[in-house]
């Protein structure tokens, strides 16, 4: 019995497929992005698919000579898009360059977990190289379609985590934006309301981190302009002070409130993970009013940080209609989607 056992085990490990990972996105020190490499490695364990090397997201994998030889030894090339790839960005031009550098190779390839937006000509072709291309909202499946590239919309790989449940809710909360401008209204407007901050980043205190922070939220404006650096120095401060270290903790924190307030794409994915009402404030690309749309709930909750008030609080505090509804299915659709996803990688 043993021996039979230890055969299937042996023909099973055979049958593994090798795979790089480029664009892991877990130095970011932001919960959504660790929860993405998470669910990377989760699902493609499952799937039978082995993630033998990775590459850090803004570094060239090309200068990598570790990377490269491992691309060269693999079966599989992943390239994890999330918000990389839009108005096309060097930094996106330099993980769709993965598609041709592995065709040439004959190795498989798989860009996943992208959002497309606003992509030229060159992007496209570079696209063309790959086997299979998940996005993760219908809005970059549509841009994609025009281009007459095929893609699949699987929603981002964090849905994947199963925050807990919470026996209550209480208390609003509210997390920043990419868009430094956005992010200030939004903590202006949520800090006179007595809300809570919560930031989706961890283990980012050091000196370094704050001036990152500040640079971000000035954005261009004169360090003379001391309203606009007062309001950068306090945003910097909230960042630095509402982190959450564990990941778990983090998304028990966010299931147990009432209602939360973003311009952040996964805090909007750990709002839906968890059933957690919202407001959200679009980003630097359609993915957050993308999901929203996917996703079955009313429109109004995205909104503009102008908006936000106490009646706008209270209306986005609760679910209406089907909301509920429509929201379990879209996450149960979503997370059969990934398992489904990574079990043709397999078998490109």
């Amino acid at each position: 019995m043993r021996a039979d056992s230890t055969h299937a085990e042996s023909v099973v490990l055979a049958q593994k497929r090798k795979a790089v990972l480029l664009n892991d996105t877990t130095v970011d020190r932001h919960h959504g992005c660790s929860t993405v490499t998470e669910s990377i490695r989760n699902l493609a364990a499952a799937a039978g698919i082995d993630v033998v090397a990775a590459s850090p997201a803004h570094l060239d994998w090309r200068e990598n000579a570790a990377v490269t030889a491992a691309i060269d030894g693999s079966d599989l090339v992943i390239v994890n898009g999330e918000g990389t790839i839009h108005h096309d960005r060097p930094a996106g031009g330099r993980l769709l360059a993965a598609g041709r550098y592995a065709l040439s190779r004959g190795k498989a390839t798989a860009l996943i977990n992208a959002t497309w937006d606003s992509n030229g000509a060159e992007f496209c072709e570079m696209a063309r190289s790959f086997d299979i291309i998940s996005v993760r909202e219908s809005a970059s499946k549509s841009a994609l379609a025009v281009a007459g590239i095929p893609s699949r919309v699987v929603p981002d790989l964090a849905m994947l985590h199963q925050p807990a449940p919470a026996a209550t809710r209480s208390g609003v909360a509210y997390s920043d934006s990419v868009i430094g401008s956005d992010a200030i209204e939004i903590y202006r407007r949520m800090r006179s309301m007595q809300a809570l901050p919560v930031s989706m980043l961890f283990g980012r205190k050091s000196a370094r981190d704050l001036a990152v922070s500040i640079r971000r939220f000035m954005q261009g404006k004169s360090i003379l302009d001391v309203r606009a650096l007062a309001d950068a120095v306090r945003g910097a401060r909230i960042d630095w002070t509402s982190q959450i270290s564990e990941r778990d903790e983090f998304s028990r924190f966010v299931a147990s409130r009432s209602c939360i307030v973003t311009g952040r794409f996964h805090m909007l994915v750990f709002c839906l993970s968890s059933s957690t009402p919202f407001l959200a404030v679009e980003s630097n690309t359609h993915k957050i009013g993308a999901t929203l749309k996917d996703s079955g709930l009313h429109s109004w909750r995205l909104t503009t940080p102008a908006l936000i008030a106490p009646a706008a609080l209270d209306r986005a505090g609760r679910w209406h209609d089907d909301e509920l509804r429509a929201l379990h299915a879209y996450v149960d659709s979503g997370r059969r989607g990934m398992r489904e996803l990574f079990t043709d990688m397999a078998s490109i």
